[in-house]
Formats: structure tokens, C-alpha cells, sequence
């Protein structure tokens, strides 16, 4: 879907053409970001996964099976349903 007509990173780019490609790709992920929050929002979340999602400190989460949006937090019997 994102193209990258600009040359590749190891080769020798102007400041200004390094900051023209970062300005067009960072237009890009927040245009790709809004689409993915306007489908997540249409979708009914019928189906879930309870997953680890790892950072500081590793979390257990709600997460759609269609969609892949976080749906929180899971009750103590989802957990104990997921196997946690």
C-alpha cells in the first residue's frame, strides 16, 4: 500500500529530502491510522481473544478476533476461560 518511490536509506539523501519523505510517511500513518479506527469502530467485536500484550508490565488484554481492537480488560472469568 505505501510506496516508497524515494531512495532507499543507505543511500546519500539531501536534509531536505530526508525530511520531505519523513513528513509524506508520517501523512501516510496517520491517514492508514484514521482508516483503522473507523473500521474497528463499525465492527461488532462478536469474537475475542485474551492475549498477553507485552510491555512494561506484561498485560492481559481483551483483543477482537476481526478487528484487532483492544477491548480492555478481561474478568476474572475470561481469564480463568483463556487459561490464566
Amino acid at each position: 500500500m505505501v510506496e516508497d518511490s524515494q531512495a532507499s536509506p543507505g543511500d546519500n539523501l539531501s536534509p531536505e529530502d530526508v525530511s520531505k519523505s519523513v513528513s509524506k510517511f508520517k501523512t501516510e500513518i496517520v491517514k492508514l491510522n484514521e482508516k483503522v479506527n473507523s473500521m474497528q469502530e463499525e465492527c461488532k467485536h462478536l469474537e475475542y481473544d485474551v492475549k498477553p500484550i507485552y510491555g512494561t508490565p506484561i498485560q492481559v488484554k481483551k483483543i477482537c478476533k476481526v478487528c484487532q481492537m483492544d477491548l480492555g480488560f478481561p474478568t476474572k472469568e475470561e481469564l480463568k476461560k483463556a487459561g490464566y
